[in-house]
């Protein structure tokens, strides 16, 4: 018997958790700060690694967490 585990891709896991950070500031307004500090610091972080990562870590799991949903 083998079992088949779905994944999340990063910008699902990435779009999930912002939208609950920004779920959470909407009723939590006094938790607004920390959490765009947090996805700020997310980004900012992820565009160093992108301007300092081998290639092959830049096209994987970087920039598919970067991705616009609409």
């Amino acid at each position: 018997m083998t079992i088949a585990l779905d994944w999340a891709l990063p910008d699902q896991l990435v779009f999930s958790t912002v939208s609950a950070l920004l779920r959470l500031t909407s009723t939590h307004t006094d938790y607004a700060e920390a959490a765009a500090t947090a996805v700020f610091k997310f980004i900012a972080e992820i565009v160093e690694k992108i301007t300092t990562a081998s290639c092959k870590s830049v096209c994987c799991p970087l920039l598919s967490s970067l991705s616009l949903r609409k």
